[in-house]
């Protein structure tokens, strides 16, 4: 460092050092005046001498500086302390005023009970003693006891008619007592409960004269339990059920005097005389053991079913029909087979269509009415009954067509179908109907008018088919290639022998009561039938000749008001137009037959030994064997069976019918 500047530096500590004694000086001289001021005669002399006018001159200007910059700093600090000033008022005025506001209400609550006050389970909060004690006496001499019973049945017991009384450990002036006020902040947000020990007194007496008076527990009124039981079969519910119990209303009294009597004591508002155990019970409900077991062996075969598939209809035999079936004995149930059978039998007759009349519409339109031959549904009653034991007994689910001895193509009363063969005796046709269209048509030979061997109208079903038979009769063997019975001994078959089939041939050489066909004719319907396969014959001479009569009516001329006599009719010959005249040749009444059909019978080889139309005439046994077969529905001859149907083997023997 150089001389000059530490001389500089030397030179300002000095200054500064003088500056600082003048000030502490300063600050010495107006601390005594301050003091001067505030004390003393005698220490203000002793400031003036202490503070001589010399010094005071020469410090006079240096003071006067120093008076200007303190008096600045003052100013600022006075507005500081004035905001902190505020600040502190205003806390204090807000804490004044919650205090004097918290302890207004706790003076409030000098004479109210706190808040959150319940004494016994009764808010009594912000009431006064008197208040509360007065309320609290009004609710004791009030006091009821509600009995509900069963089915809706009610009653009220007044604390007069129960000798009710109140005594409580505490009055209310005890509990206000116990009370603090200031700690009202506290219990504005706690509770502040009150269990008291109470002495209630009732009179025993006075409560079983008010009970005996009570309508609904007068004996009377009163209703006897019943035990629970199974009742008959229900058909909602598809099996046996149990009955509840009913459970009355017979009240047993000394339960409910003593239920009444602790409910008093328990200063209960409601009594429920059922939960309360009042009311007799059944002996038998429906959770009994016994009644289980019983009910599971009526319910045996509950789940049993024998559904029969009638062609696509279906009849369900369940548990709504086994159980009447059924015999219970102890702790087995078992199935009566008789009455099984009359069920079957019942079945039958609602169901069978064997040999009942049925209406049938030709093909040409004409609706008849025709017996029924070995055609229809028959159920094998013996056979169905062992089979439906059987399952039913199993307690399985069987699926199945019943046991019959006949069946038909389709189920119902109109049991033919719509796939048949229609054979029209005064046409001389035969009809193949497949899926209710003509399919095939062909002429054909029925049997022989003139020998009183016409072929029985009727509706039948095909026996049996049979390839390489020979028709046997007295005095002739025809061997045929198709042979279809379906009544007894007269059937569908070939007739190579003919030369011709159709117009009136069976007027005077007919056969004995069989349809004779042409060999492709029999081929082809021999591929179409099957056992119970439909065929009807039928006559339209009748149904023709009262059309023509219906149609002459119709144009006879309806006669005028004013005419007296009947006028004679314009047409009378038209019925006989109408009519098929009797033709003049066989070959008049031949029916077209479309080349592509079939060819016309020729004569078989002599080796097949098969005769000459002419022949089969003079053959004709003068009692035909056939006669039988003209009454289709004569039960008195077997029907036959799969047992009785011949084997396939050359040279069968059935009774004559060709």
């Amino acid at each position: 460092m150089s001389e000059e500047k530490k001389e500089n530096t030397e030179s300002a500590e000095k200054t500064e050092t003088t500056e600082s004694a003048e000030e502490n000086k300063t600050a010495e001289s107006e601390a005594l005046a301050d003091e001067a001021e505030s004390g003393s005669d005698e220490a203000k002399q002793q400031v003036r001498h202490e503070l001589h006018p010399r010094k005071a001159a020469a410090g006079n200007k240096s003071v006067s500086a120093k008076q200007t910059t303190l008096t600045n700093k003052e100013s600022q600090a006075g507005k500081k302390i004035n905001w902190k000033r505020v600040s502190l008022v205003t806390a204090a005025v807000l804490i004044l005023t919650v205090m004097g506001g918290y302890l207004g209400v706790a003076l409030y609550f000098t004479s109210h009970f706190l808040p959150n006050t319940v004494i016994d389970g009764v808010d009594y909060s912000g009431e006064t003693v008197k208040a509360a004690d007065e309320r609290r006496t009004v609710s004791d001499n009030t006091y009821t006891l509600t009995l509900n019973g069963r089915e809706g049945t009610q009653a009220v017991l007044t604390s007069d008619s129960l000798g009710f009384n109140v005594i409580y450990s505490l009055s209310m002036e005890e509990i206000k007592s116990k009370q603090n006020p200031l700690a009202w902040g506290y219990y504005y947000f706690n509770s502040n409960n009150y269990s008291l020990d109470r002495t209630i007194s009732y009179n025993s007496a006075s409560i079983a004269d008010t009970l005996a008076s009570v309508q609904f527990l007068q004996a009377e009124n009163m209703k006897a339990p019943e035990n629970a039981y199974i009742g008959d079969y229900s058909p909602e519910a598809g099996a046996y059920v149990i009955t509840p119990e009913y459970v009355g209303t017979t009240v047993d009294m000394d339960i409910l005097l003593s239920s009444v009597e602790n409910a008093v004591s328990e200063h209960s508002p409601v009594l429920d005389l059922d939960a309360a155990g009042c009311y007799t019970e059944a002996e038998i409900k429906s959770d009994d053991e016994g009644l289980a077991e019983e009910l599971s062996v009526l319910n045996r075969y509950q789940d049993t079913v024998v559904t029969y598939d009638l062609r696509g209809e279906y009849y369900d035999i369940d548990f709504d029909q086994i159980h009447e079936w059924m015999v219970v004995s102890g702790n087995s149930a078992t199935i009566d087979k008789d009455k099984v059978q009359q069920f079957v039998e019942k079945f039958a007759e609602e169901n069978d269509t064997y040999g009942l009349d049925e209406e049938f519409t030709t093909i040409d339109g004409y609706t008849l009415t025709l017996p029924k031959g070995r055609y229809g549904w028959k159920v094998d009653i013996e056979t169905e009954t062992e089979q439906l034991y059987a399952d039913v007994v199993s307690g399985n689910q069987v699926t199945r067509e019943p046991a019959f001895s006949c069946t038909a193509a389709q189920w119902g009363k109109s049991d033919i179908g719509d796939t048949y063969i229609e054979v029209c005796l005064t046409d001389q046709k035969a009809y193949l109907i497949e899926e209710g269209k003509v399919t095939y048509e062909c002429d054909c030979v029925t049997g022989c008018v003139a020998k009183g061997n016409s072929t029985p109208e009727g509706i039948y079903g095909v026996t049996y088919k049979q390839k390489d038979a020979v028709l046997r009769g007295p005095g002739y063997a025809s061997p045929v290639k198709y042979w279809m019975p379906f009544n007894r001994s007269i059937g569908l078959h070939d007739a190579s022998w003919r030369g011709k089939f159709g117009g009136t041939i069976y007027k005077y050489s007919g056969s004995h009561g069989c349809v004779n066909l042409p060999r492709d004719a029999a081929a082809l319907f021999y591929e179409k039938v099957y056992r119970d396969f439909p065929i009807i014959v039928y006559s339209v001479d009748e149904a023709r000749a009262e059309e023509a009569a219906r149609l002459a009516a119709m144009a006879t001329p309806t006669p005028t008001p004013t005419a007296t006599a009947t006028p004679t009719p314009t047409a009378t010959t038209a019925p006989t137009e109408i009519t098929t005249p009797e033709p003049t040749s066989e070959a008049t009444i031949e029916p077209t037959v479309e080349p592509t059909t079939f060819a016309e019978p020729t004569i078989e080889p002599t080796t097949e030994a098969t005769p000459e139309p002419t022949v089969e005439v003079t053959e004709i046994p003068t009692e035909p064997m056939v006669t039988e077969a003209v009454l289709p529905t004569d039960t008195s001859v077997p029907e036959p069976t799969a047992e009785t149907i011949p084997e396939p083997v050359p040279e069968p023997v059935p009774v004559p019918g060709m």
